[in-house]
């Protein structure tokens, strides 16, 4: 093999074991302050294949190679000490233990929940590391363990930040740049148009100069309002003055004409004085032109933009997680990890939530990796993990889903352009799914419950827009395919589409297509925000990464909010109108309108009131028929009062509240009204503090289900301090729903500190049935108990 190749593999694997390598070899690597650019590098490359003809032994390569890592290897000191550090971590566990259970046969149910948080730095780069357990005994499959290991951007930004503290100063450097670019704008602008002021101004016979020093600062003038320019050059004043000497040189033209005698200077200098009026005139329509080409460009309104930054502003960009990382490249001597992790928006291992748009993949939960790279107006997210179906505990026993989302999700989406102005979005997601623990259905036809049964594509592009200084539209198109790679119908021979096959042909297009466009923007000098949203999911569409999208549904809804008197009294309107298809070839429909109309008053001291109304109606729409399916509407007005009595603090939050239920029972109307005030009063007496709360709902028709019944609830207690670190809270209470029970109990919580290292809090709600009327599903006795124990 050829000398220089060896000398390439042997110090390609020395880079590799460097860091790994054990104190008896002697090999020292610490921080080399001096900047090394690639010639640098390319340098001392070649130096090392040029001496490999010269040292033929072992020793004689390993020492070269020893110095040559020395000046290669770039590395932090703290790197090299501590490749892996330990910041924080902490351990918790969560109990709540019920007396009654409606699932377990025991009539006794306990939930439990081991936490484990750390934060630690990998070659200075933090991560978050969770481990989490989940016990219970409702059911057979109680035992989860997930793990995850997240990279913590913001802690990666605020190390920059800190290092960059003795070296830059990214506030003083954007005042400063700022400046500069408003100066060198305002220079420019100067120069050029003095430049064909002065050649106007000569055209005239320099007449002009008294009125090119009226425009004042040339650097200032493209800010101005052009009428005030206007005003001030062509003012009342002036223009009558030169309507005067027009009508007298008119008047000495018409003696001219005559063949009569006049006065040759007071005739030049009319003339000079109506000829100066045009010149005005042109120096007014120069300064038009400019400015008109600054408006059309948007280089005026980003001056005026930087005009109006403020203190508070400079310090929002100066924390922009942008400036940072350009400033850091810039101003420290980053390795090629620490680069390259400035990149990293995201990185997740293990347990972790899958996030894109509404549209693709949002807050799905799968253990897997997800990461987002993003460049120069560029950005590549990619996702891949394996799926689990959770359902409720409380459903398990008794049914399961038969859309399982066992399975696993793989997902890339690339993005173009930057927050700033505007982006787009392609991405394509993938599922496979099986029955998971289906057994039961599974054995239908001899189908099996751990391969793939079905597989989904999702593809969807989105992009959003700026408008305005504040605007954004994002509008989203959205199409999925699914394919069942088992058939329950054994009879058939044809074979099926791929999902891959079917996203990439038109058959059954716009039923499995999703739509949504959304717009907000705001009004600051009008203190006025709103926004509009609307969106299709068509009745084929099929989407497991986004639960919430509901196929052969349609929704649109419209937001505002309004502020007046300096902000103090703000006024809000929320709609949202949904319909639901969940079929083909149906006209059974199913509408919901929801709104929320909220008008409210800041007061003194932290007090307010305010008053809201919330209608929300459904109906049902059948062969062009509507039919009430149910209507609620709610009408409260609520006040916070917060007083110094007598030295005491007093404060109590008042709502009054009337309800109106109407719905349908097996095809009989039931009306339900109902008027309820509640009441949480507290006082603070030096150290304890009284609290009393007291809630009341009259109903005028109650009905046979434990809720729209009249309830009346009231809790007397005091929380107060024990030993310094502990506290205590003790209450009694009294609450009873007409028809089921009436009941007095008492609440008992103490949390507190012990040796700095551990939190606890430990909550007791024990009950005593005084008449019971019909059974409950709940029991009597719970308690919550947490612990947290700070590891380090």
């Amino acid at each position: 093999m050829n000398r220089r190749i060896i000398i390439l593999l042997l110090f390609q694997y020395s880079l590799a074991l460097s860091a790994f390598s054990q104190p008896d070899t002697g090999l020292q690597i610490r921080l080399d302050t001096s900047t090394i650019n690639n010639n640098y590098y390319k340098k001392h490359f070649d130096s090392l294949i040029n001496a490999g003809h010269k040292y033929r032994d072992k020793k004689s390569i390993k020492n070269l190679l020893t110095n040559s890592v020395k000046k290669l290897m770039v590395l932090p000191d703290n790197m090299l000490r501590k490749p892996i550090t330990l910041h924080n971590a902490t351990a918790e566990y969560n109990r709540i233990d019920n007396e009654a259970s409606y699932i377990t046969p025991s009539g006794y149910s306990w939930y439990g929940d081991f936490e484990v948080s750390s934060s630690w730095s990998v070659a200075t780069i933090p991560f978050d590391v969770h481990f989490n357990n989940q016990t219970w005994n409702d059911i057979s499959n109680n035992n989860f363990s997930n793990v995850g290991i997240h990279f913590n951007k913001e802690n990666y930004l605020q190390v920059l930040k800190s290092s960059l503290k003795d070296k830059f100063n990214p506030e003083e450097f954007l005042t400063n740049d700022i400046k500069n670019q408003l100066d060198n704008i305002k220079r420019n602008a100067e120069t050029t148009l003095k430049s064909d002021l002065e050649k106007i101004g000569q055209g005239f016979g320099d007449q002009l100069k008294d009125k090119i020093g009226e425009l004042g600062d040339l650097k200032q003038l493209m800010s101005k309002d052009l009428h005030v320019v206007r005003e001030k050059l062509l003012n009342n004043q002036y223009l009558q003055s030169v309507i005067g000497k027009e009508k007298l040189l008119s008047e000495l033209q018409a003696k001219i004409n005559m063949g009569q005698a006049v006065d040759e200077n007071q005739l030049r200098e009319l003339q000079n004085e109506v000829l100066k009026l045009k010149g005005v005139n042109a120096l007014i329509q120069k300064v038009e032109e400019y400015k008109s080409k600054w408006d059309s460009s948007g280089v005026l309104k980003k001056v005026k933009q930087l005009e109006l930054l403020n203190e508070k502003q400079l310090e929002k960009i100066a924390k922009d997680p942008a400036t940072i990382i350009k400033q850091a490249k810039a101003h420290l001597q980053l390795t090629g990890l620490q680069r390259l992790f400035l990149k990293l928006n995201q990185l997740k291992f293990g347990q972790n939530t899958l996030s894109g748009s509404p549209l693709s993949v949002n807050h799905l939960l799968n253990k897997g990796i997800n990461t987002e790279i993003a460049g120069k107006n560029k950005s590549l997210m990619v996702g891949l993990g394996k799926l689990k179906t959770f359902n409720s505990i409380f459903d398990q026993p008794f049914t399961n889903s038969i859309l399982s989302n066992d399975g696993n999700a793989k997902m890339i989406s690339v993005g173009l352009g930057n927050a700033s102005a505007g982006n787009a979005r392609f991405s394509i997601m993938t599922y496979n799914q099986s029955m998971g623990a289906l057994e039961n259905f599974a054995s239908i036809s001899g189908l099996s419950a751990n391969n793939t049964f079905r597989s989904t594509v999702v593809t969807t592009i989105s992009n959003e827009m700026r408008l305005g200084e504040s605007g954004i539209i994002t509008t989203e198109i959205s199409r999925s395919a699914t394919s069942y790679r088992q058939s329950v119908d054994s009879d058939t021979t044809l074979q099926s589409k791929t999902a891959m096959q079917q996203i990439l042909n038109s058959d059954n297009l716009l039923n499995s297509m999703a739509v949504s466009c959304r717009y907000e923007d705001e009004l600051e000098d009008q203190q006025l925000s709103y926004g509009v949203q609307a969106s299709m999911i068509a009745p084929g569409y099929n989407n497991p990464g986004n639960s919430f999208l509901t196929g052969g549904s349609k929704e649109f809804g419209v937001k505002a909010k309004k502020s007046f008197w300096k902000r103090k009294l703000q006024a809000s309107v929320k709609t949202n109108v949904r319909e639901y298809n969940f079929g083909d070839g149906t006209d059974k429909k199913w509408r919901s309108i929801y709104s929320i109309i909220d008008l409210r008053m800041k007061l003194r001291k932290g007090q307010s009131v305010g008053i809201r109304y919330m209608p929300n109606k459904m109906i049902r729409v059948a062969g062009g028929e509507k039919s009430m399916v149910s209507i609620l509407e709610r009408l409260s007005v609520d006040g916070t009062l917060a007083q110094k009595i007598a030295g005491k603090y007093y404060r109590n939050n008042l709502t009054l509240a009337w309800q109106r239920n109407k719905h349908m029972l097996a095809n009989d109307p039931v009306l339900n009204n109902s008027l309820s005030v509640s009441s949480f009063q507290s006082i603070t007496l030096g150290s304890k503090l009284l609290f009393v709360n007291t809630l009341y709902d009259h109903s005028r028709n109650n009905s046979q289900f434990v809720f729209f019944n009249s309830t009346f609830l009231a809790e007397a207690g005091v929380t107060y301090i024990l030993l310094k670190k502990v506290s205590l809270s003790s209450s009694i209470i009294n609450n009873g729903v007409k028809g089921w029970y009436n009941q007095i109990g008492i609440k008992q919580s103490i949390s507190g500190q012990l040796r700095e290292r551990v939190n606890f809090n430990i909550y007791v709600d024990a009950r005593k049935n005084m008449k019971l009327y019909q059974p409950l599903l709940y029991g009597l006795f719970r308690t919550d108990i947490s612990i947290n124990y700070l590891i380090k």
